[in-house]
């Protein structure tokens, strides 16, 4: 991925400010420094929810995505960038239960569906937010 685009999906508020942070440290890590037209942030609102019921694909409950993540994934097409960062999963994923396997099973299926029709890779990140460490 040398060279490549970085897109950072937000969760928990996370101003735009932290998303330059991380994106430092990531580079730092790399030994890289930051370009400021590779890198692109998008705000915390759900791409996808779990629905229940009828489907229109028959499906009895799946993964949907929402509005914005119509939008979310135009982006990533004109963008097209090499690695998608989901901080956090559970902000991204509307009525994500993390002890159920088989929506996790189904997420993972839906995300890489997204990774496919958009060419990158996406690394979804799980953690507890800055609030709850009290």
């Amino acid at each position: 991925m040398p060279g490549g685009r970085v897109a950072i999906l937000g969760g928990e508020s996370s101003s735009r400010a932290a998303h330059w942070r991380m994106a430092h440290r990531i580079m730092g890590m790399a030994g890289r420094e930051i370009d400021r037209g590779r890198l692109i942030t998008v705000p915390d609102r759900p791409i996808l929810r779990w629905a229940r019921g009828y489907q229109s694909d028959g499906r009895q409950e799946g993964w949907d995505i929402t509005p914005t993540g119509k939008a979310v994934i135009a982006a990533l097409e004109e963008y097209q960038p090499a690695l998608v960062i989901v901080d956090t999963i559970l902000a991204a994923a509307h009525g994500c239960a993390v002890i159920d396997q088989a929506q996790q099973y189904a997420l993972a299926e839906e995300l890489g569906r997204i990774a496919a029709a958009t060419g990158t890779t996406i690394l979804t990140i799980s953690h507890t937010n800055q609030a709850s460490m009290g």
